[in-house]
């Protein structure tokens, strides 16, 4: 199952992982955000909906039942998503857990009053667009909320936080090597976003 963009290898109902007092703002109304609606839970509810009904195109699926704004009633007897090794492949084959993932940074990052909707209409889209769904002007906002003194200038810990809270988990590799101004960290934030996209 997903686990929270927010947090590397944590609980997926553990949110609010930024450690620095200017973060904790920001922390703290995307775990209250995602209380509220339960996105977590619903995220896992899509999971398992897709488990047990394995359909062939499972984006404008998903999208139905969310327009539909049907319940997830699961099955109680046991095998009824099929094995553990279906399970995966079924999973793996049509990227569903990256899929799964990104829905949830977008949730959590546009905090829309019905998530539902959001999601339809973000899988809808998915269908049809390549096109990036966090802009140059999203990444310069959230810039912002990781700058809010207007120093010009963010930590390499405050970068990865903010890539965290866009779904992201840059490698080692891909981490910045220090303080970046505000083009720099957009730049950076855009390579990695569009080489992590999936929908």
């Amino acid at each position: 199952l997903p686990t929270c963009p927010c947090c590397s290898g944590g609980s997926s109902r553990r949110l609010g992982c930024m450690n620095s007092d200017t973060n904790a703002k920001v922390a703290s109304g995307v775990q209250t955000y995602a209380e509220k609606v339960g996105a977590v839970d619903l995220i896992e509810d899509l999971t398992k909906l897709l488990l047990v009904e394995k359909p062939a195109d499972p984006l404008p699926f998903l999208a139905g039942h969310l327009e539909r704004k049907a319940t997830v009633t699961m099955p109680t007897e046991a095998g009824a998503c099929g094995t553990e090794e279906e399970a995966k492949a079924y999973l793996e084959e049509h990227k569903l857990p990256q899929i799964l993932e990104e829905l949830l940074g977008r949730l959590l990052f546009a905090r829309p009053d019905d998530p539902s909707a959001f999601l339809a209409e973000q899988l809808r889209e998915a269908g049809g667009s390549s096109a990036a769904y966090f802009t140059d002007d999203d990444l310069h906002g959230m810039f912002s909320l990781f700058d809010p003194t207007g120093t010009g200038s963010i930590t390499a810990a405050q970068a990865l936080a903010g890539a965290r809270s866009l779904g992201l988990e840059p490698a080692d590799d891909a981490a910045p090597e220090g303080p970046m101004d505000e083009a720099a960290f957009v730049s950076w934030a855009r390579e990695r976003l569009d080489a992590a996209r999936v929908l």
